[in-house]
């Protein structure tokens, strides 16, 4: 059940949420911290953009704009990335269902693809996720009138 990509965008992490988002999680490497450091020893042009953060951004950025999914488990989750992503830079999601297979009643797989570009399609990341899902069927059965599920 292959389908074809949704693009999403632009989104972009600004240097104020990657500063907090830093702070919070303890992410001290001076690659996502400082400038100087990303341009004279690695030879970026600015800090790096951790890649745990953007697949928060990405995960958010979905639920918001597309509607929350119920996601059980999360069986597996494969990030590559290509080349970095520095704050402020814009970026767009392609997602795709490379494949969604029925589980019993109530759950099923959904094997999705998400690939960070820029805006004119080269690759900064691809994320490949296995996650388990209520079925729709399910959801629409346990919502509550006047919850915002419709795209569950």
């Amino acid at each position: 059940m292959a389908g074809s990509p949704r693009r999403f965008g632009p989104l972009s992490v600004s240097v104020e949420v990657l500063d907090q988002q830093v702070a919070l999680l303890g992410e001290g490497h001076p690659l996502h911290t400082d400038d100087g450091f990303a341009r004279a020893v690695l030879g970026h042009r600015r800090r790096v953009v951790p890649g745990g953060l953007l697949h928060g951004v990405v995960a958010g950025w979905l639920v918001r704009h597309e509607g929350p999914v119920a996601v059980t488990a999360l069986r597996s989750v494969h990030w590559d990335f290509v080349r970095p992503v520095h704050p402020d830079d814009p970026f767009w999601c392609d997602v795709s269902v490379r494949r969604a297979e029925v589980l019993d009643a109530r759950t099923g797989t959904v094997h999705l693809v998400r690939r960070l570009t820029d805006e004119q399609g080269q690759a900064y990341a691809i994320g490949r996720l296995d996650l388990v899902v209520l079925r729709r069927d399910t959801v629409d059965a346990m919502a509550v009138p006047g919850d915002n599920c419709a795209a569950c």
